[in-house]
């Protein structure tokens, strides 16, 4: 049998109802794609080499959005997670397709949200000691989502804050169907080998004894997932595959692929914890010198995340502040001329 910490009822109500007054909060006035002449142009800044442009939006005073310029796919693969996501009754930045003329690009196609504000000295940190009890539940259940979206992308940088709790919440969700539903649940895997995911560290974390995990509510959320409507599901999958695949061959396989991975998901819940617990015994009590090898590794291999995360967050912050300067310094330049 299968032996893991368990979630109190506490702390399972108390995650419940964070996460369901956060859904309801993001699902207020359900999101409505604004007419792109309604929106007039805030300010404009590169993200970086490789980054897609950003654009600030705006409607009115209390109406911004950010409009992400991308691939059709990588615009169709956030709106069709956050309507997965939403179909789960899970909190999600709403997302959606738009296609707005820019004068830097001409005609653009990407995905508009509504605009959140980001506070770097607010983020997670790759000691996840650091983090509540709540935020690595959190980060747990939003490992079901991670893989059952084939989302490879998720670091730290990509989480927001919210509520009295905290709640990390990913809000770049562009980077879904990554492999086509072909990855596998693995605490390894990632978008880029140098660029280290939250639950890279909250697994290293486990496995190295330095935190507890609840996994009943890993599984809680697997079920969760295996449980939404197949015809929904399948429905959403197909508006992603028409805009991913050219050939409907291509298209009816991967819905199929993510159908079947929805179907398996508990056996690959079950599947990749059994691994975790065993690695975590493995490494708390080494008997061979494979075993202390093993160890050795596992460790070097987080101390290596941590200093690839911190080379990316010096990156980022310094970025982050300069666009956070040319759209603040835009808006007072507008502000003094009216």
């Amino acid at each position: 049998m299968l032996r893991t910490f368990r979630a109190s009822r506490l702390l399972k109500r108390t995650i419940d109802a964070t996460l369901a007054d956060l859904y309801v909060s993001l699902q207020t006035g359900s999101f409505l794609v604004p007419e792109a002449q309604r929106l007039a142009r805030v300010d404009h800044a590169a993200m970086g080499p490789g980054s897609k442009p950003v654009v600030v939006l705006a409607a009115s005073e209390s109406e911004r959005y950010i409009y992400k310029v991308g691939e059709p796919a990588l615009a169709a693969a956030e709106a069709a997670a956050y309507q997965l996501r939403r179909l789960g009754t899970r909190p999600c930045i709403p997302a959606a397709q738009l296609s707005i003329r820019l004068d830097e690009f001409g005609e653009t196609r990407g995905s508009l949200k509504p605009f959140v504000e980001w506070e770097s000295e607010k983020e997670l940190q790759p000691d996840t000691q650091t983090w509540s009890t709540v935020q690595r539940s959190v980060l747990l259940l939003d490992h079901a989502w991670e893989w059952f979206l084939d989302n490879l992308d998720t670091n730290t940088t990509q989480y927001r804050l919210f509520g009295e709790h905290q709640v990390p919440l990913n809000i770049d969700w562009d980077r879904a169907f990554a492999t086509g539903g072909e990855s596998p649940m693995s605490r390894f895997v990632k978008h880029r080998a140098a660029l280290p995911n939250a639950r890279t560290f909250l697994y290293a974390d486990y496995v190295a004894g330095r935190n507890n995990l609840a996994f009943d509510l890993l599984f809680r959320e697997a079920r969760l997932i295996a449980a939404l409507p197949r015809g929904s599901v399948a429905s959403i999958l197909e508006q992603y595959a028409a805009v991913a695949f050219t050939e409907p061959s291509e298209r009816m396989a991967f819905v199929r692929r993510m159908v079947d991975r929805q179907r398996t998901i508990m056996t690959e819940t079950t599947a990749f914890v059994r691994d975790l617990v065993r690695e975590r015994r493995l490494y708390a009590a080494p008997k061979t010198l494979l075993g202390k090898a093993k160890s050795a590794g596992a460790e070097l291999w987080h101390s290596w995340q941590i200093l690839l995360n911190g080379v990316l967050h010096s990156w980022l912050a310094t970025a982050t502040r300069s666009i956070l300067t040319l759209v603040r310094a835009r808006r007072e330049q507008q502000r003094d001329a009216a």
